[in-house]
């Protein structure tokens, strides 16, 4: 993450879902909001937005782009799509059990929380993220959509500043609510250290928390996506934002435990696909590769 820009990752999700809602079949997988926050952002950002997202609707640029995905990281896009598809409905139940307080954390450009805080307007939600990208999103939030008053933004950078201590920054947050906890493509970036901090600081006993995350599982050794060219580990050192953590999927749960949380669920990119992509798709889409979702509880 640079200091002064929107994080280059948020950016290039951001990207990916508009360049996919152009798809009638692949938009499907995408709630509405994500496509026009998508949309948003990038007439925001981008320095000739109508070019490029007229670009993104011609079929030879279309076929040039998924060429090379297919080349760099077969899958990578309609990954981001599936994950962000389960997370919702890991909210969604969530909320129906009664969580009264959803906190996603390095929230980027995801649409989900300005989604639902329309949906449940007596729940609290609050997006905490570095200032250079939360800017940006609210900016045009602000600008472009209608932010209902159960909708808090936290300008944090979490190197710098702890969660427990960030969250008191909002007025209304109440430790000992019934929480759900989103961290989507953020764990991979940070020390082992800070990813034990964040997770003690949900796991109080307190509250009957319950935290969704994605990590990176470990590949002999390395912190690195299965099916990548050599290429992506540069362009990923290149951005700023290199991959710091790991962990292999069986070692995660007694990983969680020691941190008050009990593991519920985990589920690998292949299983995502299978559960989200219909069978009209699967010709289409080449296996997705990615990061791998985790469910968790606070132990009781």
């Amino acid at each position: 993450m640079q200091p002064n820009r929107p994080s280059q990752t948020a950016l290039l999700i951001a990207r990916t879902t508009l360049f996919w809602s152009f798809d009638a079949e692949v938009a499907k997988l995408i709630p509405p909001a994500a496509a026009e926050v998508s949309r948003w952002v990038i007439e925001a950002t981008d320095p000739n937005p109508a070019l490029t997202i007229a670009r993104m609707q011609r079929p030879i640029v279309r076929a040039a782009s998924r060429l090379i995905e297919r080349i760099l990281l077969p899958g990578i896009t309609i990954h981001y799509l599936l994950r962000k598809k389960y997370i919702a409905e890991v909210a969604a139940e969530a909320l129906a059990r009664g969580v009264r307080q959803v906190a996603v954390i390095a929230a980027g450009f995801d649409s989900l929380t300005y989604q639902l805080h329309r949906q449940f307007p007596d729940v609290l939600f609050v997006e905490i993220d570095h200032p250079a990208t939360q800017s940006v999103k609210r900016a045009v939030l602000e600008a472009r959509g209608s932010v209902g008053a159960n909708l808090g933004f936290l300008a944090v950078d979490l190197s710098a500043t702890p969660l427990a201590e960030a969250m008191q920054r909002e007025p209304r947050w109440d430790p000992s609510a019934p929480t759900l906890w989103i961290a989507e493509g953020l764990l991979m970036y940070l020390d082992e250290s800070d990813v034990v901090r964040i997770m003690k600081s949900i796991s109080q006993p307190e509250s009957a928390s319950e935290f969704v995350f994605t990590f990176m599982c470990t590949r002999g050794g390395h912190v690195a996506f299965r099916r990548r060219s050599w290429l992506i580990s540069r362009l990923v050192r290149w951005s700023g934002e290199p991959f710091r953590w790991g962990i292999g999927a069986d070692a995660l749960p007694a990983f969680t435990e020691a941190s008050g949380l009990r593991t519920v669920e985990i589920v690998e990119p292949e299983e995502l696909r299978r559960r989200y992509v219909p069978a009209s798709l699967e010709s289409r889409l080449p296996p997705a590769d990615g990061d791998t979702v985790c469910s968790t509880r606070v132990v009781a």
